[in-house]
């Protein structure tokens, strides 16, 4: 490998730290070598996140794999009138090509999810099963329940639900956001619990959110750098807040996720300012609802 011993350790060490984030593992054993020991689940999270810095590194599937999946979900999404940022769309066909990836090498899903019951709206249902069978029709695969379940998981994952129809309603969530509320007021000494059109947006939000919090699931936040540095106030409230929901749900939140929650909290700091005069403007922003009502509130 053209390095000395003592880089190559100190290699291992920084590679088991950012396996760690994932609960993986290296395992050494004499005379036999080294073996990473995970739940498959968890190590296609680190392949994701490897490839979302690695864009051009090939795992096994093809580009033209690639264009043929996010082409026909490009179908799908105009033959069900579906619209969803171009960000999640790529996480989603990411997690897809993985998920082949590794059923193709005999590496499957092992753990069972408990998926709670949340009625999909026939549109979104119908999707989803034209997906399963597009797959399975073009990589001559037959998924089992569990990497079905895996698929589901990440589909309404997406944002895809809180952009197309109405949530149902879930009494856990509305506590979750009276307590994120309450305990910034005590901290910040600002009442944010009259503010409707945040306590609107934070629980969509964590209507797809949960399960992300719940199975460790890794999400881009491109703007992550941006957020800390321009809206630090808000990011401050977001990381008071999350501390609330990780008490809540007993799952820990990353800083992308804080992130995300960031923004709620900026609109929400924006809307206390002013809503003064108003002009025409079309704004057109492929990293999701979140970041372009955002732009939105400066641009107002």
């Amino acid at each position: 490998m053209f390095v000395s011993v003592g880089t190559l350790k100190n290699d291992m060490n920084e590679m088991r730290k950012i396996l760690s984030q994932y609960e993986i593992e290296i395992v050494s054993r004499p005379n036999y070598g080294m073996k990473i020991i995970g739940k498959e689940f968890q190590i296609r999270y680190a392949i994701a996140q490897f490839l979302l810095n690695n864009q051009h590194v090939n795992i096994g599937f093809t580009e033209d794999d690639i264009k043929s999946v996010k082409s026909y979900l490009i179908k799908l999404l105009s033959k069900y009138k579906i619209e969803i940022p171009e960000v999640k769309l790529d996480n989603l066909v990411t997690h897809i090509n993985i998920a082949i990836v590794r059923m193709r090498n005999q590496l499957m899903i092992e753990q069972q999810f408990q998926i709670e019951e949340q009625p999909l709206p026939k549109e979104l249902k119908a999707f989803f099963q034209e997906m399963i069978q597009f797959i399975e029709r073009r990589f001559a695969l037959n998924l089992p329940k569990k990497e079905m379940d895996y698929l589901y998981i990440h589909f309404v994952t997406t944002g895809i639900m809180n952009e197309v129809t109405n949530v149902p309603r879930n009494n856990m969530i509305e506590t979750m956001i009276k307590h994120m509320l309450d305990h910034i007021k005590r901290i910040f000494y600002l009442d944010l619990t009259t503010d409707n059109a945040l306590k609107k947006n934070l629980y969509l939000h964590l209507c797809t959110s949960i399960h992300r919090y719940k199975y460790k699931m890794n999400i881009r936040n491109p703007m992550l750098n941006e957020i800390k540095q321009n809206y630090p106030f808000a990011f401050d409230i977001a990381l008071v807040a999350s501390k609330m929901i990780e008490k809540d749900l007993k799952v820990q939140i990353s800083e992308s996720e804080i992130g995300y929650l960031a923004l709620h909290f900026e609109m929400a700091l924006n809307r206390i300012e002013t809503d003064k005069g108003k002009l025409n403007v079309i704004l057109v922003c492929n990293s999701g609802l979140t970041s372009s009502q955002l732009i939105k509130y400066k641009l107002m």
